[in-house]
């Protein structure tokens, strides 16, 4: 702290002497701090992109009791979903009635594949019929291999499993509880038709087979 004296002269005579006292002063930064949010929100969507072409089954041989197959490679049977969903995805299949395999001509129609027991894939067989069912092939397939069972190609019908359509209701082929890369998934279905000791009259099949992606909630 300073003092200063300061003296009144007043003709020639000191009159007061007052001190001045001079407090030093302190100078202090002031700051105040605050949050900016930056929110994003990212849609939910997916795709699926169904095969290609047709799936074009083999012809059977007539009144041969051959099984008739579809092979991915060749008819493009190759089902593709795409999702960002971090719930991930479900595929599933149905058609339009039962007994799908239809002659528009004649009203024949192929029996959808019985199974064992009702919704369960097994090794295909069919016995004083004519049937058609499907297989699925893929690394997110409901229920893996062990109910699918396996194959190097659709072609490749041992140790496959199969099962029937059950008409409008569908069935879920494929799943994963996260989103896909952006390449997607596959999902690949192998279909099959055998006649067995009766015959299937001759015509033009068709069958059409609806595929559903839905990102799992």
């Amino acid at each position: 702290m300073k003092k200063i004296l300061i003296l009144i002269m007043v003709g020639g005579v000191i009159l007061l002497a007052i001190p001045i006292i001079f407090e030093p002063v302190v100078v202090k930064s002031a700051e105040a701090t605050g949050d900016a949010a930056v929110t994003l929100t990212v849609d939910e969507g997916i795709s699926l992109t169904v095969p290609s072409t047709n799936l074009a089954l083999n012809q059977p041989g007539n009144m041969s009791a051959t099984v008739s197959t579809v092979t991915n490679a060749a008819d493009g049977a190759s089902w593709n979903v795409k999702t960002n969903s971090a719930d991930g995805w479900k595929l599933e299949f149905n058609t339009a009635t039962a007994d799908c395999l239809y002659a528009s001509a004649t009203g024949e129609r192929f029996t959808d594949y019985t199974e064992a027991s009702t919704g369960t894939p097994d090794a295909w067989s069919v016995t004083n019929a004519y049937e058609f069912g499907f297989n699925v092939e893929g690394t997110y397939i409901t229920g893996g291999t062990s109910k699918w069972g396996t194959g190097a190609d659709c072609a490749t019908q041992a140790n496959k499993k199969y099962m029937g359509f059950q008409s409008t209701s569908k069935i879920n082929v494929g799943t994963n509880n996260s989103a896909t890369n952006q390449s997607g998934e596959n999902i690949i279905i192998c279909v099959a038709a055998e006649q067995d000791t009766i015959y299937a009259p001759s015509g033009s099949y068709s069958c059409t087979i609806t595929g559903t992606a839905t990102s799992s909630q």
